[in-house]
């Protein structure tokens, strides 16, 4: 069966991305980790406690950590606009190099350019840039082959950039596709998975990729 994750600690915001998966995915099994004390009221999800303070990759490994299947991992100020599971699910399943799945957003979205809503005539598009993670889907075949996400990233960021630098070390690729579109953001208001700072080792794990990344580019790579 394939799974919904989301982490929250603001119910106002998670509630707009309950009512869209309930809307869009009634049949799914759907999971919302929460912290900060939040109560939500969410007929028909798993509500689990995670882990205080918050660091998403560990509440986010919660989640993961309790399903056998396919995940769809969302940020809880994103908003589903059309079924996606069984489109999504789907094109992994045909594309068996396919790692990491990400809808196109409309909203907010890191720095990849592919992930931002765009015309295609592709089912998917490879990128080889990593994949923000507002929104992702990672097949069961991923998280047994790479496992969960880096605990040790317990700021904001670099957690879903070594997640796909680990997926790609693994001969998997970093999938787009146009046929998903999902929103992303809610009136100014940040996520759960904003509330973050950036510590020594990611500050120090960060400047030692961007040195690689410059390199590359130094010799055309």
């Amino acid at each position: 069966m394939k799974t919904i994750i989301t982490l929250t600690r603001y119910p106002e915001i998670f509630n707009r991305l309950r009512a869209s998966v309930d809307l869009y995915e009634p049949e799914a099994r759907k999971m919302v980790i929460v912290s900060g004390g939040a109560r939500v009221w969410a007929p028909g999800w798993e509500v689990v406690l995670g882990v205080e303070p918050f660091i998403f990759a560990r509440n986010a490994n919660i989640g993961l950590n309790r399903v056998h299947g396919d995940v769809l991992l969302m940020n809880d100020d994103c908003e589903l606009i059309s079924p996606v599971l069984e489109i999504m699910g789907s094109i992994c399943e045909k594309n068996l190099n396919i790692g990491i799945l990400s809808p196109q957003i409309e909203g907010a979205v890191g720095g990849n350019s592919l992930q931002k809503v765009h015309k295609s005539d592709l089912e998917y598009e490879i990128s080889k840039k990593r994949l923000a993670f507002p929104c992702v889907y990672i097949p069961h075949r991923t998280l047994q082959t790479v496992g969960t996400i880096d605990e040790r990233f317990s700021g904001y960021g670099f957690d879903d950039d070594d997640y796909c630098y680990r997926v790609q070390q693994n001969g998997l690729d970093l999938g787009v596709t146009g046929m998903v579109i999902v929103r992303h953001g809610l009136d100014g208001k940040m996520s759960s998975s904003f509330l973050r700072k950036m510590n020594k080792w990611e500050w120090y794990w960060s400047l030692g990729k961007m040195w690689v990344e410059y390199k590359k580019k130094q010799i055309g790579l």
